[in-house]
């Protein structure tokens, strides 16, 4: 079998269905799950012509998806939603890509993810990308998350709408980014001023893992550093909460 996707989670199927760029195999569902995915975003299953609609009663929904996921080589964790669908797989971009796209005119909103390994902040934080227009989402091949079943579930359909850029040499590429003229703001505690845009209008926003910060490889090659201030005990955020109150401050408004 050639290489597919898994895709869970009633908002991350509608918005691959509606992807042109997919070629979709198999949507398999129970009857109630194949309902829901109507009843909330107007999918009807039996009307999809170029998809092959599969329904289950909830017994035999298991076998088949965990046959499936044996299949593919992907661990099985209990399916939400009672629906999945089997698509063809998510393109991730390169580093010329990312060039071509700089160069364009107008505009431009990057999300630079260094040392930021757990799945499910960098789903939250795609989620969250696609809801502030992000450009695309950048990070570098050495201890990557992966995009599995349960990282389009969290990432809510944003994986359809924002492209992932993985990279070599996240300095190597900020360099490059630099010599285009795009501001690099990273996040640091150390910074000394809050987050705001400073008439950037072409701006990639750097963010470190909660554990460890900014590499000294990374930052040393930003722009400027900005940080967030707490107003209160607790002095920390999660990297998915500061990356959307980030894009807020610092991403130039349309």
């Amino acid at each position: 079998m050639a290489e597919q996707d898994i895709i869970i989670g009633l908002h991350s199927i509608a918005e691959a269905l509606k992807n042109p760029n997919r070629t979709h195999y198999r949507l398999i569902g129970t009857d109630e799950g194949m309902k829901e995915l109507q009843r909330k975003h107007g999918l009807d299953p039996r009307r999809q012509d170029d998809l092959r609609a599969e329904f289950y009663k909830p017994d035999e929904f298991v076998k088949q998806t965990q046959e499936l996921y044996r299949h593919l080589g992907v661990e099985y964790r209990r399916i939400p939603s009672g629906v999945m669908l089997l698509t063809s797989p998510y393109e991730i971009q390169n580093v010329n890509w990312l060039y071509d796209r700089c160069d364009k005119p107008g505009r431009l909103k990057l999300l630079i993810l260094d040392q930021i390994t757990d799945g499910h902040n960098a789903a939250a934080i795609l989620r969250t990308a696609s809801f502030f227009g992000c450009d695309a989402i950048v990070f570098a091949q050495k201890g990557s998350f992966g995009v599995t079943p349960s990282f389009s579930r969290i990432a809510s359909g944003a994986l359809e709408h924002v492209p992932l850029v993985q990279v070599v040499s996240l300095p190597k590429t900020l360099t490059q980014l630099a010599q285009k003229n795009i501001s690099l703001v990273g996040f640091s505690e150390h910074a000394e001023s809050a987050a705001s845009n400073d008439g950037e209008e072409k701006i990639a926003l750097v963010l470190g893992a909660e554990e460890t910060g900014l590499s000294h490889a990374v930052e040393r090659l930003l722009t400027r550093r900005v940080a967030l201030h707490s107003f209160g005990a607790i002095k920390s955020l999660n990297v998915s909460v500061a990356a959307a109150i980030a894009m807020e401050r610092c991403f130039p408004k349309e």
